[in-house]
């Protein structure tokens, strides 16, 4: 028989005690959700950030090693007493306690930065360069490429710098020169190279070798290196 003034069948609700137990209890549950989460997604959004910049890394790698590739000795220009220099001229440079290479050529292919110039009148010949210099700030080394649309007697100067990498930790190109036995178990690789006092019949060499090294955004440092010969057809 139900008490007097009170509906048959209604029942309790929750007291504030039991409502703040239970939001406390969630909010744990939340926490602790959240923190699992957080375990699983952090190492796989640091491997998606590794595997973007090492594509990066070797995007930039093959830019530098499409350009030396490219690169040509101007046997008619020096054949009629225009020697200036030409092929390739490479050395080491320090910068920050560490050797890189800075390296000049003369490349045949169309230019990368000069974008107004109608491509019908690109004379697919410029001159490149590579060098290691500090960033604006001096707080980093960054990679910079030099293109000049014209050819003039030097090649190392003039043109239009443009940073193509920041956070630069190595960049070397190797030579093997023309006379070097390709298959040797040690091939004789040279950190220098100046085309116009090589042999006559070896001004260019017979294969290179870049490496490059920037540190990751999350300060680890990522290396790629490629190997590659020269065309036989190098002289214009």
């Amino acid at each position: 028989m139900s008490r007097p003034g009170r509906p048959a069948g209604r029942r309790r609700g929750f007291t504030l005690i039991e409502l703040l137990v239970s939001l406390l209890l969630l909010g744990l549950v939340l926490t602790l959700v959240y923190g699992a989460f957080a375990q699983i997604s952090g190492p796989a959004v640091a491997q998606r950030d590794r595997l973007n910049e090492q594509q990066d890394l070797r995007l930039l790698l093959r830019m530098v090693a499409d350009d030396l590739q490219s690169a040509q000795w101007l046997e008619r220009f020096w054949a009629k007493g225009i020697q200036f220099r030409t092929g390739i001229v490479a050395e080491l440079r320090s910068q920050g306690g560490k050797d890189f290479t800075t390296v000049a050529l003369h490349a045949a292919r169309p230019a990368r930065f000069f974008r107004t110039v109608d491509p019908r009148h690109d004379p697919d010949l410029h001159e490149v360069g590579y060098s290691v210099e500090p960033s604006e700030d001096r707080t980093q080394l960054v990679l910079m490429r030099r293109e000049d649309f014209y050819l003039d007697d030097d090649i190392e100067r003039g043109g239009v710098p443009v940073q193509v990498a920041d956070r630069i930790q190595t960049f070397l190109v190797e030579f093997l020169p023309g006379s070097a036995d390709p298959i040797a178990s040690e091939p004789p690789w040279q950190v220098r190279w100046d085309s116009p006092n090589q042999p006559e019949s070896t001004r260019m060499p017979l294969a290179m070798r870049v490496s490059i090294g920037r540190t990751s955004a999350g300060g680890q440092v990522l290396t790629e290196s490629i190997e590659f010969n020269l065309p036989a057809s190098l002289r214009l």
